[in-house]
């Protein structure tokens, strides 16, 4: 499945790359090409530094959190991709402290794609991001987001896999902490945003600083911060995920178009007006237009469109982007967790809200 997207993909890169070339962006791929090799910038301010000391906080981590793991008997790797996203270090760390090709599935793919990236991202940027008015409906469609994550991480498990008891017993830190975090954002919800605007604070700060440790370490030689993967290699990654988006943006941009009467279609049946649906499906490959549109979306449609875009986003854009080359085999389960997790995620938020615009 994965050589199916990736060949999908790197078919639209070349016709938006003939586009911007030959026909001057007669059909709108060329400025969406152009825009996925734009993002190349942005990924290595917000990807190289982790990436490259993950081996570093990996084993800083282990120490930390393996007694509290080894006493339920679970895989302590599991921590990184808990905490961060899946193109924010997680992944990488778990690879890094565990050579374990079930613990990296679990943790460095399969939760840091859902849960690892709405701790380390979706909470504090979108929350920052929304008007003070839309922040109860954002925050109410994050929950339903949350909560819905085992859903998925279990049916991704079972799809790559793994037994039912080994996901269990080495996701239960996560649940619990899906749990924690779900009740802190009904309960206390600005004492949560406070706290995971602090954490994202503190893990952008990090990565800038070890990015220039590790730029520093490439260019003079000199070790700022011993232990660190080398830059070179990184940016190589980096730069064939900037290809990837190259494609992810055209066929996001030629699928809304296609599909622009199916959506209005689907935002009558789900109670919703347009904005909500086509934010939805911008997350796919990018959650940051979005959060541009909650403000046009209705009551239902933000609550929705939030839980939908905790568990889908960047589903067919950054996560699979950075899945497919540095983890190949990891593609159909990112997949797997985003779809069922999205779609329990639509379907209690559609439960818990009236239609109309009322929540």
């Amino acid at each position: 499945m994965e050589k199916i997207v990736t060949t999908t993909m790197m078919v639209f890169m070349v016709l938006g790359a003939l586009d911007r070339a030959v026909f001057r962006n007669r059909f709108g791929l060329g400025n969406e090409f152009v825009k996925g090799l734009n993002s190349v910038g942005p990924l290595i301010l917000g990807m190289a530094g982790i990436m490259c000391s993950a081996p570093v906080v990996g084993r800083l981590l282990l120490k930390l959190v393996t007694p509290l793991f080894s006493t339920i008997g679970a895989d302590p790797s599991i921590i990184a991709g808990t905490c961060f996203g899946l193109d924010m270090g997680g992944y990488y760390m778990t690879a890094s402290m565990s050579d374990d090709p079930a613990a990296i599935m679990l943790g460095g793919v399969i939760l840091s794609t859902v849960l690892g990236a709405t701790i380390a991202f979706t909470i504090p940027v979108a929350l920052t991001l929304c008007r003070p008015e839309d922040a109860p409906a954002v925050s109410r469609g994050i929950v339903f987001g949350i909560i819905s994550i085992p859903f998925g991480t279990i049916a991704a498990a079972m799809f790559s896999g793994l037994t039912l008891r080994y996901t269990l017993i080495n996701a239960a830190p996560a649940f619990v902490l899906a749990a924690l975090l779900a009740g802190g954002m009904i309960f206390f919800p600005q004492k949560t945003l406070i706290i995971f605007r602090a954490f994202g604070n503190l893990l952008q700060a990090f990565i800038i600083l070890a990015l220039a440790a590790a730029g520093v370490e490439a260019t003079l030689g000199i070790t700022v911060i011993p232990g660190m993967d080398p830059l070179a290699d990184q940016l190589e990654i980096i730069s064939m995920i900037g290809i990837t988006l190259a494609g992810a943006y055209p066929f996001v941009h030629v699928l809304s178009r296609i599909l622009s009467p199916v959506l209005n279609m689907i935002a009558r049946l789900m109670g919703v007006n347009g904005p909500s649906v086509t934010g939805m499906l911008a997350c796919l490959a990018n959650p940051l237009p979005m959060y541009d549109m909650i403000a046009l979306m209705d009551e239902r449609g933000k609550v929705l469109a939030m839980a939908f875009c905790t568990c889908a986003n960047a589903m067919i854009g950054d996560h699979f982007a950075f899945i497919s080359i540095a983890y190949p085999e990891g593609t159909v389960a990112m997949f797997v967790v985003k779809i069922v997790s999205a779609a329990v995620a639509l379907f209690i938020a559609a439960l818990a809200t009236k239609k109309g615009g009322k929540t």
